[in-house]
């Protein structure tokens, strides 16, 4: 056995069974390696990661733990670009298909492969990675392209060890609210699951940084508000608030490096639309509520409480939880400025994409974002796909630079 499952780990596990919480990355790479090529890189990778050769099993206390099986290589698909097929289409693919209870590793690989530009993409079960891990990951399978060698990592202790280490005690966690309805589980017909992609244009994305700086928030809280007013336009659901989903990194507050892992927070919080809010109010009040949850003693205070969540978790107490706590209708998961380079020996990146995930809950629409290169690039998964959701947040986007940035604006959440 490698290590017990932390609470975190644990929830994300038993979720899975539950409602699959898989998800991927993609990656646009120019240039020219042989399939073989990148077999032997994926190889490296795995060698390199120890939770990518994992499995999960219980021990005869009940206790969920990490195993190694270093017999079993990452699944790897290849897709010629010939076939007609887009990077698009591949990740949906790989959305209807969950892992399983016995599934080791729990990773797989697809490459959409051509001569000159080929597209890479990884799945995981949200027990071993989070998104910005995934992206480290495809950044390793392009170091090991390049005839890097990348060193064998150790294994990451719980998250609870980590803030022991750390001599870091558990605060009380801020209020979210849960909602006053119950939301059910999505029906996860492929005909209605889309994924669509929109990468801003550098120009907006430099001038979004700073206009974010000078209104006193962050591009987080202007892309989650525009994102929410976009959603609420278009989806129809009435005045009732709207419940809006952060995915939160806790590596900086807990001085964590990327090594895999679950490493995620995700408070969700309700905000009244109906009334119009000022753009950079709104997206002012999203990153107020959110900022509590990047200290380290409320970390160490989500893991107390999902340590209760998961003690004799059942099916039903899991859905009951994501059904009050989690259901949301916007989901945004920034991964943030990703510090990759541009060029791995013969290999350019181009694009990275994700993550692509949802928690399955009804009505949910996910905005994956990454910043690369200087550009952000968005990723929408939804079961209830509103085909222009990505470029009407984009016009709001646009439209936020009207006027000057004035700070202290009278606020209707403040």
């Amino acid at each position: 056995m490698l290590r017990p499952l932390s609470s975190l780990e644990q929830y994300a596990w038993i979720s899975d069974q539950v409602s699959p919480k898989h998800f991927s990355v993609s990656a646009q790479i120019r240039g020219y390696a042989t399939i073989d090529s990148w077999r032997a890189a994926i190889n490296a990778v795995q060698l390199r990661h120890p939770l990518l050769r994992a499995g999960v099993k219980k021990t005869p206390d009940g206790t969920l733990h990490f195993y190694e099986d270093n017999r079993i290589s990452i699944p790897f698909r290849v897709v010629r670009s010939e076939s007609g097929r887009t990077w698009e289409q591949e990740l949906e693919r790989e959305y209807s298909i969950p892992f399983g209870i016995g599934d080791v590793p729990l990773v797989r690989v697809v490459l959409l492969y051509g001569q000159d530009v080929s597209n890479v993409i990884v799945t995981l079960n949200h027990s071993i990675a989070d998104g910005r891990s995934a992206a480290h990951l495809i950044r390793d399978i392009l170091e090991a392209l390049s005839g890097k060698e990348l060193p064998i990592l150790p294994m990451r202790p719980p998250h609870e060890e980590i803030c022991d280490s750390l001599g870091v005690l558990p605060a009380d966690i801020p209020s979210t609210g849960s909602i006053d309805r119950e939301v059910a589980y999505v029906d996860r017909s492929p005909k209605h699951f889309r994924i669509r992609s929109l990468r801003l244009p550098g120009e907006l994305s430099r001038k979004l940084r700073t206009r974010a700086r000078d209104e006193e928030t962050t591009v987080h809280g202007a892309i989650t508000a525009a994102f929410s007013l976009a959603t609420y336009r278009l989806a129809a659901w009435g005045t009732r608030p709207a419940r809006v989903l952060s995915a939160i990194d806790t590596r900086q507050a807990l001085n964590m490096d990327y090594e895999l892992g679950f490493c995620v927070l995700f408070p969700a919080f309700s905000y009244d639309l109906s009334s119009g809010p000022h753009f950079w109010d709104l997206a002012r009040k999203i990153t107020q509520d959110i900022a509590p949850y990047k200290s380290a003693p409320v970390i160490a205070g989500v893991f107390r409480a999902f340590k209760s969540i998961v003690a004799d978790a059942t099916v039903q107490s899991i859905a009951a939880f994501e059904s009050q706590e989690c259901s949301s209708d916007v989901v945004v998961s920034n991964l943030g400025v990703l510090p990759f380079r541009t060029d791995y020996g013969t290999l350019t990146l181009e694009e990275l994409w994700g993550p692509s995930i949802l928690f399955g809950t009804e009505g949910e629409h996910t905005i994956g974002v990454t910043t690369l290169h200087d550009s952000i690039h968005l990723l929408y998964t939804s079961f209830a796909s509103c085909p222009s959701l990505l470029q009407t947040g984009e016009q709001i986007l646009l439209s936020s630079f009207e006027g000057e940035a004035k700070r202290n604006r009278s606020s209707a959440f403040q």
